[in-house]
């Protein structure tokens, strides 16, 4: 029942499943999911198991930020271990893992403009993607239909202009309110990839 809820979430469907009989938890377990699911995200505990719990959270906590961070983070992380694992992949389910990534960063920042860790990270799956993209299209276009040599490109084109969106974000944030003294300062390295985003456009 969770991996349903964890599919229909992050795929922006509407209606999410509750668990149980339960439409609301009691009070005095309504972080339990969240807690659960932190703790096994943050000790690289199983990778699914998080996802689903911290699905099961958003069931219940439509609104709590952190889980959606959390979702958009975790899946970030288990899509760039696929984009990295040397296999032969699937363009799409590639698309189908990419949309889930990219729902949890948006409801992110809907909730939330002003976090510039969030669009550091969105920026940087946006561009890794479209890298992953670009080989596809390189290497293995002659083996895939019209369609989707035209959806992969204009896939890669959106994800180009949403990495550089998302890198002046960051920057803008920087000069309105200062950097965080916990974090380190690092742009250095978003002009960096801002310049290799204009020249690949």
């Amino acid at each position: 029942r969770s991996r349903l809820a964890a599919e229909l979430v992050v795929l922006g469907k509407k209606e999410v499943p509750k668990v149980g009989k339960f439409k609301k938890l009691p009070s005095d377990m309504n972080d339990l999911f969240y807690l659960l699911a932190d703790y096994a995200f943050k000790n690289s505990m199983d990778m699914d198991r998080a996802l689903d719990l911290y699905t099961l959270d958003i069931s219940f906590n439509w609104g709590r930020y952190d889980t959606w961070a959390a979702l958009g983070l975790a899946q970030a992380s288990k899509m760039d271990k696929r984009l990295n694992s040397c296999k032969k992949l699937n363009p799409v389910k590639m698309l189908e893992y990419f949309e889930s990534v990219k729902n949890c960063f948006e409801r992110c920042i809907q909730m939330n403009s002003g976090n510039s860790n969030i669009f550091i990270e969105y920026g940087n799956f946006s561009y890794n993607f479209q890298s992953y993209i670009s080989r596809t299209l390189n290497n293995n276009s002659e083996n895939m239909t019209i369609d989707m040599f035209e959806k992969l490109e204009k896939t890669r084109e959106a994800l180009l202009k949403k990495a550089m969106e998302n890198y002046d974000k960051t920057l803008a944030i920087f000069v309105k309110d200062g950097i965080n003294e916990d974090d380190v300062d690092e742009r250095w390295l978003l002009h960096y990839m801002i310049g290799k985003i204009k020249e690949k456009t």
